[in-house]
């Protein structure tokens, strides 16, 4: 009898480190919080689901585990959980203006500012039109340079527990996946 319970644990640590498990950690309820964060009514948006489709669309909104589309005057509602990726194209018009006016400032308007300061005429103008043509530059290349952006990734986080065995040696992995 005292041989019996002490093959039960036995067992129990065998069919433990032999079994590999795998839990997923994103839950379609994550999912439809990071699109909702995300996106915006009105984005053009692609979307690949399960199957490698990509549809290409208007948001809608965002309902509980549902992305809702215009496609060609259609109404589509996506489930979250089929949804692999999402990308959404933007102009960074903003940024390049930003960019291309602070580029004008420091990289052409105060050299030139600098150089007129010296010969006795006014600092303000070159420093003004240097300025406004890298903003004018940079708002350019940025409506021209529109990249699609991926806003969501389905992850495959999980945790996983395998067991690793050598000569000489058992042991436990456990990893996690982000």
């Amino acid at each position: 009898m005292n041989m019996k319970f002490k093959l039960i644990p036995a067992i129990t640590a065998i069919l433990f480190c032999t079994s590999s498990s795998v839990v997923f950690a994103q839950g379609s309820d994550d999912a439809t919080g990071v699109l909702a964060r995300r996106l915006r009514s009105g984005d053009h948006v692609w979307v690949e689901t399960d199957g490698s489709a990509v549809r290409t669309g208007r948001v809608l909104d965002v309902a509980p585990g549902i992305l809702r589309l215009t496609t060609n005057g259609r109404e589509e509602s996506i489930p979250v959980e089929r949804i692999w990726r999402v990308q959404r194209k933007r102009n960074g018009v903003l940024l390049g203006t930003l960019v291309g006016a602070g580029v004008g400032f420091f990289a052409l308007g105060l050299p030139v500012a600098a150089i007129g300061a010296n010969e006795g005429t006014g600092t303000a103008g070159p420093l003004l039109r240097a300025t406004a043509v890298g903003a004018g530059t940079g708002a350019g290349l940025g409506a021209l340079l529109s990249v699609k952006q991926t806003i969501y990734n389905r992850q495959q986080a999980a945790v996983s527990v395998r067991p690793v065995v050598a000569s000489k040696r058992a042991a436990i992995l456990i990893s996690k996946s982000f």
